[in-house]
């Protein structure tokens, strides 16, 4: 296979008349492509010792359209410098170290408490109470669903 111009591409060069109609026809063929802008005045932070969940979880966000930051840990987060960048947390909550029930509240504490969603594998009314009565949105068992997390962000940012 020899690698060339891409066959629309190559008829439209060898029959235009003047540039400005490959031009044209182009940017026609250009905006029929479906590009998602990302959101970068909102950010999307992450906070989740297991890797594949977190980096799953970011993708899914960046699907969306939003600007994310993940991080393995809450101290991590902490130190990043992006906590008061940060629109939007979604925070595991059993992580080594400290939790995202102990990361949430010393945000509190700090008086920069983001809209949060904490997300676990271990779910239980305890935790339910816990997280409600420090205003979180919503406490969601692991595996997440995307519509779901899709209707928190929209719901708290509004639409990317």
């Amino acid at each position: 296979m020899i690698c060339g111009p891409h066959p629309a591409i190559y008829s439209l060069e060898s029959k235009r008349e003047n540039g400005t109609a490959w031009i044209r026809k182009f940017a026609e063929l250009f905006s029929k492509l479906r590009v998602r802008r990302v959101d970068t005045s909102h950010l999307v932070s992450i906070v989740d010792d297991d890797d594949a969940v977190r980096l799953a979880t970011a993708s899914l966000i960046r699907s969306f359209g939003w600007d994310v930051n993940d991080f393995a840990s809450a101290e991590a987060f902490l130190n990043s410098g992006r906590v008061d960048e940060t629109s939007f947390l979604i925070s595991d909550i059993r992580m080594p170290g400290m939790s995202g029930i102990e990361l949430h509240d010393c945000l509190l504490k700090q008086g920069y408490a983001p809209p949060t969603i904490f997300i676990t594998a271990f779910p239980t009314a305890f935790l339910h109470a816990q997280t409600q009565a420090q205003g979180a949105l919503a406490l969601l068992e692991k595996p997440i669903d995307a519509n779901v997390i899709a209707h928190w962000l929209t719901t708290a940012l509004g639409s990317p």
